[in-house]
């Protein structure tokens, strides 16, 4: 199986998991958990610390809403600015997925001696720079 196979199986099965545990996507969480520790915020930082496109964060917020788990709010700072902040429904519920998400987590990374955990950090952290790098090359290219 290839690095990026392994990869989306991985996502997929989190993503499976968190949904049968939760009742919410792993999209969904990040939104949440992103409320939870930086929000409220734009739609579009919103997007940015998620790492998520426009067309998707809209999505995922839109169904939050009638989920009754986040709302929209005027900015106190610029009025014509809309905001979205997790609803006291939202903080509870991403509040009792924490402890879920740890443990899938933990089982995922179980079987990783602490150097292999180490190093794959390091890669990680090593690829998000060079996607970020990529981005700014999309731009260059027509």
């Amino acid at each position: 199986m290839n690095m990026l196979s392994t990869y989306q199986a991985a996502l997929k099965e989190t993503d499976r998991l968190l949904t049968k545990a939760l009742g919410i996507s792993s999209g969904k969480f990040a939104v949440l958990i992103t409320l939870l520790y930086d929000g409220p915020l734009t739609m579009s930082a919103l997007a940015g610390r998620t790492r998520t496109g426009s067309s998707n964060v809209t999505t995922l917020v839109r169904r939050l809403l009638r989920q009754g788990l986040v709302e929209k709010e005027n900015s106190e700072s610029d009025r014509r600015c809309v905001q979205i902040r997790l609803t006291d429904v939202g903080d509870y519920v991403i509040r009792m997925a924490l402890p879920v998400a740890r443990l899938i987590i933990e089982k995922t990374f179980a079987k990783l001696d602490p150097q292999d955990k180490v190093s794959l950090d390091r890669i990680l952290y090593t690829i998000s720079e060079n996607v970020k790098t990529l981005k700014q090359t999309r731009k260059l290219i027509p």
